[in-house]
């Protein structure tokens, strides 16, 4: 037993590898007390733990950094609550405004309809105006019409007594170059008989 004790104590503290699982006073003490088989699953743990420190630290990150980034959005919102405030109030004044014209111009618009009543008296005595004139106008354009027809009527019978006396001077032009010639021949005629 004297050999074992100097041999434990001449252990190191832990194992260097993890092949070399009997070297480190650890790794024999928990072979003794049978925790042995604890060890792939504390490894595996410590693991996951390394894991999910990592990521705390990169949500942590993006924590902080989202949190900068309210802080900054913190003033430029201040100020677009303080303008919408300022908008709002203005809103107020224009309606208010508004509503005192309307007060004021009601007076207006019972002008206004008084001169679109005349408005319309007028345009309903120029209608009838305008109707009769119209009626006036189509019989005017019947009148026309009618003249115009009697105009062409009258062209084209013209037309047919100036190629009718054309016609008839052609033949007269002819009789008188049949008259020259029998003229002629007759005074041929009397001067051969003397």
């Amino acid at each position: 037993m004297q050999g074992e004790v100097e041999q434990i104590a001449m252990m190191k503290p832990k194992a260097d590898n993890k092949e070399d699982s009997k070297s480190g006073l650890l790794e024999y003490l928990e072979e003794i007390i049978g925790t042995e088989k604890y060890v792939p699953d504390i490894e595996e743990a410590e693991k996951n733990l390394e894991t999910i420190g990592d990521e705390v630290a990169s949500k942590r990150v993006r924590f902080e950094e989202s949190r900068k980034t309210l802080e900054a959005l913190d003033q430029p919102m201040k100020e677009a609550l303080t303008y919408i405030d300022l908008e709002k109030e203005c809103f107020c004044f224009k309606s208010l405004k508004a509503k005192v014209e309307v007060f004021h111009g009601s007076t207006k618009i019972t002008q206004v309809k008084e001169e679109i009543r005349v408005q319309e008296v007028e345009k309903e005595r120029i209608k009838k105006e305008f109707e009769q004139k119209k009626k006036d106008n189509e019989e005017s354009i019947k009148d026309y019409e009618l003249k115009q027809r009697e105009i062409n009527n009258l062209e084209k019978s013209l037309n047919k007594l100036e190629i009718e006396m054309k016609s008839c001077i052609e033949d007269d032009r002819k009789e008188l170059e049949s008259l020259k010639k029998v003229k002629t021949q007759s005074a041929s005629l009397v001067k051969r008989s003397k």
